[in-house]
């Protein structure tokens, strides 16, 4: 419920003089210190109706339930997930947050070949221009296609705040596909290596399956998992989905290394010095 719905609420019921006004109404919540007025500031490149509005937080919320307030529907995804799951040791100052995109139908791209994946890779990264700033924090918002909310869960944080995230296998799955909204490729193994007690490698395969993305990013995965001390059997299971394509571990590499068992291209220096 709103806070003008609130309002209304309370006046329709009889409980607040119905001289009140809405605004003096804020004016009093406030010196009371019921309700903290907090500006939002839009800060990303994309065109936005709004440049500036005012958020009324209740009992000192954290960064997370902002966001997450500033569009319907919508879940922490990637590294403000990799916060949530224990990966990340402090909360990012840009928190990734998506919302799906209306239900449309996503169909298998047959003409997929070697000569247009390598196209795309040697470009940069398409990135979210859509941000918003709250104090020292910005909320980067990504519009993923549609998924049914697949793999998001409901969390209860310790301070009581209620957040929707990804789950601990959607979260390394969208790492690999986005490192750039990881902190970048170099990161991925500690992610990866830090999961590696916990996170179900059937489930992220039957994410995979479900997610249906383009391009084979069980070979980055199966990769990753190698390095990062997972269970042969385990990442076998990966492996047999196939290796056709030669892939890419990011977008927009240079001094590459290949590995023939992945059939994957993934930057030099970084594995050389882990």
């Amino acid at each position: 419920m709103t806070l003008k719905a609130f309002f209304d609420d309370l006046k329709k019921n009889h409980i607040i003089p119905s001289e009140l006004n809405y605004e003096n109404f804020i004016i009093i919540l406030t010196k009371m210190k019921i309700i903290d007025p907090t500006k939002i500031k839009y800060v990303g490149t994309a065109n936005s109706e709004r440049e500036e509005f005012t958020r009324f937080a209740f009992n000192s919320p954290s960064a997370f339930s902002i966001g997450l307030s500033l569009r319907s529907k919508s879940y922490l995804s990637h590294n403000s997930a990799l916060y949530i799951h224990g990966l990340i040791e402090k909360p990012p100052k840009e928190l990734c947050i998506n919302k799906e995109q209306s239900k449309k139908e996503y169909l298998n791209d047959s003409t997929l070949t070697q000569e247009s994946i390598s196209r795309a890779f040697k470009n940069k990264p398409r990135q979210s221009k859509y941000i918003w700033k709250w104090k020292t924090h910005k909320f980067v918002f990504l519009n993923g296609k549609n998924t049914g909310d697949y793999s998001v869960i409901n969390l209860v944080l310790e301070n009581g705040e209620k957040i929707r995230t990804t789950d601990l296998e959607r979260t390394l799955v969208d790492i690999a596909v986005r490192p750039i909204y990881a902190g970048g490729v170099k990161k991925l193994i500690e992610f990866y290596s830090g999961a590696r007690e916990k996170v179900s490698v059937k489930k992220i395969i039957k994410t995979l399956q479900k997610l249906n993305h383009k391009y084979p990013y069980h070979q980055s995965i199966g990769f990753l998992m190698e390095h990062s001390g997972y269970d042969k059997k385990e990442i076998d299971q990966l492996r047999k989905l196939g290796i056709q394509y030669d892939f890419y571990l990011d977008y927009h590499m240079e001094d590459n290394e290949y590995d023939p068992n992945w059939k994957l291209y993934y930057p030099k220096a970084y594995w050389h010095e882990n």
